[in-house]
């Protein structure tokens, strides 16, 4: 009887492992306990490392001395920021790689789960954070300080609204508007174009512009080429847009125009993703669909840096560069 004791007493064990609690965070937003606790540890240890740097940095710069605040919470926040959304990169690419993706903002898809996991941690590491800058300024008597309550607040808010970032954060951008054009009056077009790029480029600011007709680029280029010179041209396109013109306004002939009245230093120019061909050669370097999907995306950007070099360069994107099965019509 004592082997079946033994045995009773080793399932009734292995019953009681099984009944384990669940943590709180895997109940409430899903995955893995194992995963959510090295995670954890990592961005523990990130936090403290650039907590230290930004003691360090504090002793040696008298300014931020004086916003303890900022410079205890700077350098750390960024890391947290860095490592959350390192991780869980990590595994939507993975998901993705593996065929579970699933664009969903449930909690029971990798997407709903990264985005509440996001969020969470965000705060929860913040007000650990906050709580430990604080910590730090009392036991250094840094002064004047902040509340506990103020650095909780401001690591907090900060760390959410670098849930999502955005390129006007950085940039200076200004919507230009619409160019106006006389729909009535086709031949024009190219000036009325022409005209409202050289508006722009007269203030020294980069232009980025959406056109319906791939034709917009040739008074587009010649607006750039009197401002800069020839100008280089990298072109993404499923077309050369380089044949023999049939007339004044045509969206396969524009860049041959460019060419042949010297707007374009057709050495340092080049067409990426061509899935036709053209017996008129211009000199332009060409990189077929085929040989990028050969060779990949680092040779042809590699080909691409030593094409144009450092020269003025108009880039021209063709949506039909892309591949038809995800970019139709």
């Amino acid at each position: 009887m004592a082997p079946n004791r033994r045995r009773n007493d080793h399932t009734e064990g292995v019953s009681r492992t099984r009944r384990r609690s669940t943590p709180w965070l895997v109940t409430a937003v899903g995955g893995d306990a194992i995963a959510y606790r090295d995670a954890f540890v990592a961005l523990f240890v990130a936090v403290i490392a650039s907590l230290v740097a930004g003691i360090t940095l504090a002793t040696t710069t008298d300014t931020l001395e004086e916003l303890p605040g900022l410079l205890l919470l700077v350098p750390a926040a960024l890391a947290v920021k860095g490592n959350i959304f390192g991780a869980l990169g990590g595994r939507l690419g993975t998901s993705i790689h593996t065929g579970v993706f699933q664009l969903s903002p449930r909690l029971d898809t990798v997407v709903g789960q990264n985005a509440a996991a996001a969020l969470i941690l965000s705060l929860v590491v913040s007000v650990e954070l906050a709580l430990l800058a604080k910590g730090v300024a009392i036991v250094f008597n840094v002064s004047p300080t902040m509340s506990t309550v103020d650095f909780i607040a401001g690591c907090a808010s900060g760390a959410v609204a670098k849930i999502v970032e955005y390129p006007f954060d950085t940039l200076k951008v200004v919507d230009f508007g619409d160019c106006q054009l006389d729909p009535h009056n086709p031949m024009t077009v190219p000036d009325s174009i022409a005209d409202h790029a050289r508006a722009i480029l007269a203030t020294d600011t980069a232009m980025l512009t959406f056109g319906g007709d791939h034709f917009v680029a040739y008074p587009l280029i010649k607006a750039h080429a009197e401002k800069h010179g020839p100008v280089a041209l990298l072109q993404f396109d499923a077309h050369c847009d380089t044949w023999e013109s049939s007339g004044p306004l045509d969206h396969g002939t524009m860049f041959l125009s460019a060419v042949n009245e010297g707007l374009l230093d057709v050495d340092h120019s080049i067409q990426v993703g061509l899935r036709t061909h053209n017996d008129i050669d211009v000199g332009i370097e060409v990189l077929t669909a085929p040989w990028v999907h050969r060779h990949g995306v680092d040779a042809t950007l590699e080909a691409i840096r030593k094409r144009v070099g450092d020269r003025p360069v108009y880039l021209s994107f063709d949506i039909d560069v892309l591949d038809p099965a995800f970019a139709p019509g």
